[in-house]
C-alpha cells in the first residue's frame, strides 16, 4: 500500500447540492488506476458537473484549447510534479502543487487527489470523459483558494487571470460605447495571433426564451475560434456543461445558413454535429444580440515593459465616502519615459475570502498634474466608472515624459482593501507613489454665531477663522497644499493673503492663492513659491454667514513652518454697536473739503487711558459708498488732534477701520466721525467701537 499524502488543510467545503449527492471522497488512483494529467488534446472532453463554476470551466477550456492550437504550455506549466517533457505527471502518493496568480503574485497551492464522488460513482466536480484528472486537480487547487466547492461564481476573465496571469478586459455589449466592428477585429486578430483568450457570457433571460435558443441564462461560454469566411463573422463556442447548444443562426439546427462553400471553409460536416458536446458555431451578430458580456484576457508578454506596486487602503485613510475628498486616496505617478506609448493600467483588488463583492472601485487618470496628488475631483483624462469587479483596466496613450496621476477610488469604504496596480507598456514605464507634502499640520475649528462670516462680499468676512503661517528665514522657497474639510455639506472656500496679520478687507493685490469657487464640504488651495522668512494669512469661510459647522484644516508644505490662530478684531476688548445714517438735505455730508464737521459724530468719554478701535460698515447700502472713520481729540466743539483714522476713503464690503490707538488724557473728550466722500449719499451705517476699558459713547446731533 502506498503512503498517501493528505492535505493538512482538510477537505474542501462542498456545496449543498454536492452534499446531497456525496457518496465518499476517493483517491484519483482508486478511480482511474494510473490516470493521465492533461494528456488529452482540446477541450471537447471537459465537463462541468455539480459545482456552480461555469466561469472557471470556461476559462479552463480556452486555456487547454490554446495549448492544443499553439503548441505552447499555458496552464500545464504550473502543475507539479512534471515529467521529462515538462508536462504534469501522475503522482502515486497523491500530492500535487499548482501555481496560481493570486493577489498580484504567483503562489503555490498544495492539494491532495481526494475527489468527491456521488452514489452513482460519478465525480461531483469538473471531470474529463476520458478519465484525465488534470481538470479535476486544477479545479480543486483553484477552489481551495476561493474557499471550497461552494463557489458562488465569478466571471471567466477574472478566473483566467488567476490561471494564467493574463490581463482581463471586460466588454459589455449593451453599453452605449460598445463598438461591434472594433471588438470583432480585436477578438479575431488576437485569437489568430495567440495574444488573447476569449469567453462570453449571457445575462438574465426568461427560461422559455433561453430554452428556445439553446442558451443558459447568466452562464459563461468558452470561445474556441473566430473566423471570418464567406462574408460571415463566426465564433466556435463551447458550453462548459458539454451539452445544450445554440439553436439559432449557424447552429446544428440551421438548414439555411450552411452553404457548401461555408461548410468547406470551416470543415463542417452536419452528419457529425448530432453528437452534442455543447460545441457550436454562432454568428457575431447573434452574440451581440443574445449575450451580455465579452471577456478578453491579453497576454502580458505583448508588452515589453511593466511596473507594479502593492498597497493597502485602510479604514483610517480618509473619509468613509470620498466623493469630494481624494486627499487620502491611494495615488500613483505614471511616467512613460521614452516616446509616446500605449499603456495599460490594471487595478486588481486582492481576494481575501470568498464572499459577495460589494466593493465598488474605480481608477481615475489625471493629466496636467506633473504627477502630483489630486485632492478633489475635477476634469480628468479618464473618469473611471465605479464597478464591483475585482479588476479595473484603463488603456491610454501616454505622452513622452508627461507625468500622470492615478487615483484609486471606491464609492464607500466598508473594510480595509488591498490592491495591486500594474502598468504595462511597449516602452519603459515608471510607477511610483504620488508625492505627499513633507511637513503637515492639522488644525481644527468651527464656524459659530460669531465666526461664520460668509464669503468675501459679506461685511462679516473678517469674522471668519483666520490662521497665520510663518516660513522660517532659513527655509527654501516652498510649495504645498491646504485642504479644508467640514462636518456639514456647506459650500466652503480657502483664501490666502500676504502678511500674516488679521485680514479685515479683501484686496486682490494681497491675495496669494484661493481654492476658487465655493465647493460643498471639501476644497483645496495650492500654494506656490512661498518665500522664506514670510508670513501668510489663511481665511476659511462658508458661502453664507451663519452656516455653522466644525472643520479640519490640513496644511502641507515642502519645508518647515508654524501655524497659529489669529485673534479676531477687538479680541479682549469691550464692543459697542452704534447705528446712524447719512441723509442728504438734512445733514451736509461729504469729504473734508465740503462739510466734514457736520458728518455723523459720536462723543467718547473715558476715565483713564484705554486702547480703542473703530470700524464703520454700510451693510445695507444698495451700492457701497466711499467711507472713512476717524477719532479726534475734542475740546469745546472744536476738532483737535487726529488720534486714529481708517485712511483713504474706501468702499469695501467689510467697511473701514482704524488701527488700535491709545486715548484718554485727564479732562479730554474724543469724537468718532463717520464720513462719506460723496455729498449725496443716502445710506445707513453701523459703527463698532472697541475699547480696552469702559467708555461712554454718545451720538451728537445738530
Amino acid at each position: 500500500m502506498p503512503s498517501y499524502f493528505t492535505d493538512k488543510d482538510g477537505l474542501l467545503t462542498l456545496s449543498r447540492k454536492q452534499q446531497r449527492k456525496l457518496w465518499q471522497w476517493r483517491r484519483a488512483s482508486h478511480l482511474y488506476g494510473h490516470p493521465q494529467i492533461f494528456g488529452q488534446h482540446g477541450c471537447g472532453h471537459i465537463v462541468q458537473e455539480t459545482v456552480t463554476d461555469c466561469s472557471f470551466v470556461a476559462a479552463l477550456c480556452v486555456s487547454v484549447e490554446y495549448e492544443h492550437r499553439f503548441k505552447r504550455q499555458l496552464i500545464t506549466q504550473h502543475v507539479y510534479p512534471k515529467g521529462r517533457n515538462g508536462m504534469p505527471e501522475f503522482n502515486p502518493a497523491g500530492k500535487y502543487m499548482v501555481k496560481l496568480f493570486v493577489n498580484g503574485l504567483w503562489r503555490r497551492v498544495v492539494i491532495d487527489d481526494l475527489l468527491p464522488v456521488g452514489e452513482t460513482g460519478k465525480l461531483l466536480c469538473t471531470y474529463s470523459v476520458t478519465g484525465d484528472i488534470g481538470q479535476s486537480l486544477m479545479e480543486k487547487a483553484f477552489l481551495k483558494v476561493m474557499g471550497g466547492y461552494d463557489f458562488p461564481g465569478s466571471n471567466a476573465s477574472t478566473d483566467l487571470h488567476v490561471l494564467t496571469g493574463w490581463i482581463p478586459e471586460h466588454v459589455f455589449v449593451q453599453d452605449q460605447a460598445f463598438d461591434a466592428e472594433r471588438t470583432w477585429t480585436r477578438m479575431h486578430d488576437g485569437l489568430e495571433q495567440g495574444s488573447v483568450l476569449l469567453t462570453i457570457a449571457t445575462g438574465e433571460m426568461g427560461s422559455d426564451v433561453a430554452a428556445s435558443l439553446g442558451l443558459v441564462p447568466s452562464h459563461a461560454y468558452a470561445v474556441l475560434d473566430a473566423r471570418e469566411v464567406c462574408g460571415h463573422q463566426l465564433l466556435r463556442v463551447k458550453n462548459p456543461w458539454n451539452s445544450l447548444r445554440w439553436t439559432g443562426a449557424f447552429s446544428h439546427a440551421d438548414q439555411i445558413s450552411w452553404t457548401p462553400d461555408l461548410m468547406r471553409a470551416l470543415d463542417y460536416d452536419p452528419k457529425t454535429e448530432h453528437d452534442d458536446q455543447g460545441i457550436f458555431w454562432i454568428d457575431f451578430a447573434s452574440v451581440c444580440h443574445r449575450f451580455d458580456a465579452i471577456h478578453l484576457n491579453w497576454n502580458p508578454r505583448v508588452f515589453a515593459h511593466q511596473a507594479s506596486v502593492h498597497f493597502s487602503w485602510n479604514m483610517d485613510m480618509g473619509p468613509r465616502q470620498a466623493l469630494h475628498d481624494f486627499s487620502a486616496n491611494p495615488q500613483y505617478t505614471l511616467v512613460a519615459e521614452h516616446g509616446t506609448a500605449e499603456v495599460w493600467i490594471l487595478l486588481s483588488k486582492h481576494l481575501l475570502k470568498t464572499e459577495e463583492n460589494v466593493d465598488f472601485i474605480a481608477l481615475h487618470v489625471y493629466d496636467n498634474t506633473n504627477g502630483r496628488r489630486v485632492y478633489e475631483p475635477r476634469a480628468a483624462l479618464h473618469i473611471g466608472e465605479y464597478v464591483n469587479t475585482q479588476h479595473v483596466l484603463v488603456q491610454l496613450t501616454a505622452r513622452q515624459g508627461e507625468k500622470y496621476t492615478l487615483v484609486v477610488a471606491q464609492r464607500e469604504k466598508t473594510k480595509p482593501l488591498h490592491f495591486t496596480l500594474r502598468a504595462l507598456s511597449s516602452t519603459p514605464v515608471r510607477l511610483v507613489q504620488a508625492p505627499v507634502p513633507t511637513y503637515c499640520e492639522d488644525v481644527t475649528g468651527q464656524w459659530g454665531s460669531a465666526s461664520a462670516g460668509g464669503n468675501t462680499a459679506s461685511p462679516r468676512y473678517m469674522d471668519n477663522p483666520q490662521f497665520q503661517i510663518t516660513i522660517p528665514p532659513n527655509a527654501p522657497l516652498t510649495s504645498g497644499i491646504i485642504t479644508l474639510e467640514t462636518a456639514h455639506k456647506h459650500p466652503v472656500n480657502i483664501r490666502v493673503f500676504r502678511g500674516g496679520f488679521l485680514v479685515t478687507r479683501v484686496l486682490e493685490i494681497n491675495t496669494v492663492a484661493t481654492s476658487g469657487k465655493y465647493r460643498s464640504q471639501f476644497c483645496t488651495c495650492e500654494l506656490e513659491a512661498l518665500e522664506p522668512g514670510s508670513s501668510y494669512t489663511v481665511v476659511v469661510s462658508t458661502f453664507e454667514p451663519f452656516m455653522f459647522s466644525r472643520f479640519k484644516l490640513r496644511i502641507g508644505l515642502g519645508s518647515l513652518f508654524t501655524v497659529a490662530p489669529i485673534a479676531r478684531e477687538g479680541a479682549g476688548m469691550r464692543m459697542r454697536e452704534l447705528h446712524g445714517k447719512w441723509m442728504p438735505g438734512s445733514e451736509c455730508v461729504g469729504g473734508p473739503d465740503q462739510s466734514y464737521h457736520k458728518c455723523p459724530r459720536f462723543l467718547v468719554r473715558t476715565e483713564c487711558e484705554t486702547r480703542v478701535l473703530a470700524r464703520l460698515q454700510t451693510p445695507h447700502a444698495k451700492s457701497l459708498p466711499l467711507v472713512n472713520v476717524s477719532v479726534y481729540e475734542f475740546d469745546d466743539a472744536v476738532l483737535g488732534t487726529l488720534c486714529a483714522s481708517s485712511g483713504s476713503y474706501t468702499n469695501s464690503p467689510q467697511g473701514v477701520a482704524t488701527r488700535q490707538s491709545t486715548i484718554g488724557r485727564t479732562g479730554c473728550e474724543f469724537l468718532v466721525v463717520a464720513s462719506a466722500w460723496d455729498h449725496d449719499v443716502d445710506a445707513s451705517f453701523v459703527l463698532y467701537f472697541y475699547s480696552e476699558h469702559t467708555v461712554e459713547v454718545t451720538p451728537l446731533f445738530y
